[in-house]
């Protein structure tokens, strides 16, 4: 039976990978629901009491431009320009396949870094 990997590269220095495993779910719907109602989720946080703490998020939209509705992307056809692509929340979730991956179950190449 497949499923739905809600999953994201949380990485935030240099080179390299770290995916987050955020949730599985039984239909693309679900994980999509999911992530507009977490747009924004605490990935690492410190346990102590003490003066130096911290919290890390990681933004599912964190490209995306709330106010025109859609995303900068560079066009195909210019070394140089970039264009506006307007599109719904959903449409951009389901643009960035890395977010969501079917699951069936099998080993899966979730993603990596390779020199």
């Amino acid at each position: 039976m497949e499923k739905y990997l809600v999953i994201a590269d949380t990485f935030t220095g240099g080179y390299g990978c770290e995916y987050t495993l955020f949730g599985i779910f039984d239909t693309e719907e679900e994980a999509v629901k999911w992530i507009i109602n977490n747009p924004r989720v605490c990935i690492a946080a410190s346990e102590s009491d003490e003066e130096d703490q911290y919290e890390e998020y990681f933004d599912f939209f964190e490209d995306y431009d709330e106010e025109r509705g859609g995303i900068y992307r560079r066009l195909r056809n210019s070394q140089f320009s970039d264009g506006f692509v307007p599109m719904t929340k959903e449409e951009y979730i389901l643009s960035r396949c890395r977010y969501i991956r079917r699951f069936y179950g099998e080993p899966a190449w979730i993603g990596g870094y390779q020199e």
